[in-house]
């Protein structure tokens, strides 16, 4: 038995050096961001990546995405973004007569939700003010000062 959790993690350890080979031609930036990118996906989480214009965060997740052999899809979070675009929605087809489902971008394996900050500014500050509202919640609820001196 142990034997062969020590195989499979032996192959594991390799398949991840492979895959970060393959991840570092494709990014400009440190390589500590691959080794958070493959270890969120054994974790099965999820990764926010910030970083300066043009070091290729969308070229890796696409990248990464096609490493594993996922599908890739991408959001991009503008102004006049809706519901229906993330979500797909019931196109009518005249010929049937009948409505039918397109999925949205959402249905992926590998989800790039891209520029999530540049939203209106009314809604980023509207987000940030729920935020602080529920850390303050927070802080009261573990008894610990709300603004510290």
């Amino acid at each position: 038995m142990l034997q062969q959790v020590e195989a499979d993690t032996s192959s594991l350890v390799e398949l991840l050096d492979r895959a970060h080979q393959v991840l570092a031609q494709h990014w400009l930036g440190d390589d500590f961001v691959i080794e958070v990118l493959l270890t969120s996906i054994i974790a099965k989480g999820h990764v926010l990546l910030v970083d300066v214009p043009g070091v290729g965060k969308t070229t890796l997740a696409k990248s990464m995405a096609q490493v594993l052999g996922l599908d890739f899809n991408r959001i991009q979070f503008t102004n006049d973004i809706l519901p229906a675009d993330i979500l797909g929605g019931s196109i009518y087809s005249a010929t049937d007569g009948k409505f039918s489902f397109a999925p949205g971008p959402i249905f992926t394996d590998f989800l790039l939700a891209d520029e999530i900050n540049r939203g209106a500014r009314e809604r980023l500050d509207n987000r940030a003010k729920r935020w602080q509202k529920l850390w303050r919640r927070f802080l009261q609820r573990a008894n610990l000062p709300v603004n510290p001196a």
